[in-house]
């Protein structure tokens, strides 16, 4: 399970605080966002592996906010297919994020296998600097299939803090567990140089892999990159398109 996304790639791979168009996959509770967005990425990990998504958000007003995504990882040999659809309310200085997704796994010698995972999130603002941050994905830990020819389905628990050291400079850093894997430490910040200019850098332990990117953000469209360091496959990278339907600063 990989954030999408470029800018949550170079804060340090987290799923958290996402705050954009991609928090319709990552972190459904930070898609409050003040205007209508659409975007497409693409992230090459390894050979002829890919992660491609396409997502959008639609506030509905200053308490409500829904979203959706479909993406795709793999390759010609084995695939996913996800559908994920979301939606946000604001109480107070609580946002609460709950949604649902379907899957679908293709392979060459498996039959096409299908599930169905419930994901939550929950963001409190106890400051105007500092934020609590929850996230579960696939929480009611459904499968794809059980048995010799089934296969299993990842899951996710991360739990985070957002501090604004200065409105232009930001810290994130957070603790995740996925099923079947170890707990990962992850950190990240976002530098804003310019006004359109933003600067990100990041890690996560253990193992260490070091991310690092940049977004530019001019009238409504962003473009995001990030490289990231991986033990596994050695590298990936990630480039993403942002759009917003109408103007809003940033």
């Amino acid at each position: 399970m990989m954030p999408l996304g470029a800018a949550s790639q170079a804060k340090g791979n987290q799923f958290l605080f996402s705050n954009d168009v991609w928090g319709s996959a990552n972190d459904l509770s930070s898609i409050m966002t003040r205007s209508p967005q659409i975007g497409m990425t693409h992230r090459s990990i390894f050979q002829e592996v890919a992660f491609s998504a396409v997502g959008a958000i639609y506030p509905i007003n200053q308490k409500w906010s829904t979203s959706a995504t479909i993406s795709s990882v793999g390759n010609t040999y084995l695939s996913e297919q996800s559908i994920e659809l979301g939606t946000a309310h604001k109480i107070g200085i609580i946002q609460i994020g709950g949604g649902l997704g379907y899957h679908q796994l293709r392979a060459e010698t498996l039959n096409t296998l299908q599930t169905i995972t419930l994901n939550m999130a929950v963001q409190a603002a106890l400051s105007s600097r500092f934020s609590l941050g929850l996230i579960m994905h696939n929480f009611t830990q459904n499968v794809y299939q059980e048995g010799v020819f089934g296969a299993d389905k990842s899951s996710l628990i991360a739990l985070g803090v957002k501090y604004s050291v200065q409105p232009f400079f930001t810290v994130i850093s957070s603790i995740e567990k996925q099923k079947h894997q170890q707990i990962q430490y992850k950190a990240g910040f976002e530098y804003q140089w310019k006004s359109f200019l933003y600067l990100r850098g990041g890690m996560q332990l253990f193992p260490l892999d070091i991310s690092l990117g940049t977004g530019v953000y001019k009238n409504k469209w962003g473009v995001d990159y990030a490289f990231l360091t991986d033990d596994v496959f050695g590298w990936s990278h990630q480039f993403s398109l942002s759009y917003q339907l109408t103007s809003k600063e940033r």
